[in-house]
């Protein structure tokens, strides 16, 4: 029995998996995003951080894109190419932990308020309706101004932010699978609602918080950007491409690319997570099976 139902579990990802790979944009977007993380994790055998990402020399400021500087220097003399390389890692980074701390914590109310229901079910979403009422942006910069700028409160910030997508979407999914026969069953051996919980509901769940997940990520990363952008997110000279953006806008007439380099990276990040998402929505669908 236990032979055949990893081999059930096994040939049903192989299916998602086969689905995800007749998708082209899918792919393409999953092809960036293993390429952003390796990036990101060899950022420092690519470049070096203390001589070309934070060094200042004034002497090569705003210099164009050349054969020593790929991507031309900053305002202050930085190497951009090193600067955006090191910053994929804040970026990716901050996005990971702040959606898996979503993540979790709505797993945690969203099963918990779908499964048990009644006054609990009531004031978690009751709580959670106020989180929503303030834009995702709004209670991020509110959160980041209270309790400082550095990387933790920003990941905690914006993970915050993100709980009630994670949970209001669990929540529906766990009370259509907790009337199914599977669950009557569980309950009739015993079983405690922990264990019917974290064994049969959210496993039976996971589907669409894979695809909440991709797209989150591409959300998290957007507002740490916006949020550096305005001076609330990563510190300077801690290389971020939002802060990047920031700092160059008062050069775009005469440098461009201290802007452009920034701004292309976010977009085609953000796009990867996006297709990715689409590509694997549409591969967890029971629906498009056929």
């Amino acid at each position: 029995m236990e032979a055949k139902k990893t081999n059930k579990k096994r040939s049903m990802w192989g299916d998602v998996l086969k689905r995800l790979a007749k998708n082209r944009m899918a792919v393409l977007g999953g092809i960036i995003v293993v390429s952003l993380i390796l990036i990101a994790i060899c950022a420092d055998f690519i470049c070096d951080y203390e001589d070309e990402a934070i060094f200042q020399n004034v002497k090569i400021r705003l210099e164009g894109p050349s054969a020593e500087h790929i991507l031309g220097t900053d305002e202050f003399g930085r190497d951009m190419f090193a600067r955006i390389v090191h910053g994929s890692r804040i970026s990716l980074l901050v996005g990971f932990f702040a959606t898996m701390l979503a993540m979790v914590c709505g797993l945690i109310l969203g099963s918990s308020a779908g499964y048990f229901g009644g006054k609990v079910d009531m004031i978690i979403m009751r709580v959670l309706d106020v989180f929503m009422a303030i834009p995702q942006l709004l209670l991020a910069i509110t959160l980041v101004a209270a309790f400082g700028t550095s990387i933790g409160c920003l990941m905690i910030a914006l993970g915050v932010s993100s709980v009630p997508s994670f949970s209001r979407m669990l929540r529906s999914q766990v009370i259509t699978v907790k009337d199914q026969e599977f669950i009557e069953a569980a309950r009739a051996i015993g079983a405690k609602d922990s264990h019917i919980i974290t064994t049969h509901i959210i496993p039976n769940s996971l589907s669409p918080v894979i695809v909440q997940v991709s797209m989150r990520m591409a959300s998290c990363i957007l507002s740490i950007s916006s949020l550096s952008f305005i001076g609330l997110g990563i510190s300077p000279p801690t290389p971020e491409w939002g802060s990047m953006l920031s700092g160059g806008r008062m050069y775009l007439r005469d440098a461009q690319h201290i802007t452009l380099y920034p701004g292309l990276a976010i977009m085609i990040t953000i796009l990867a997570f996006n297709l990715l998402g689409d590509g694997l929505r549409d591969a967890l669908d029971p629906k498009l099976k056929r």
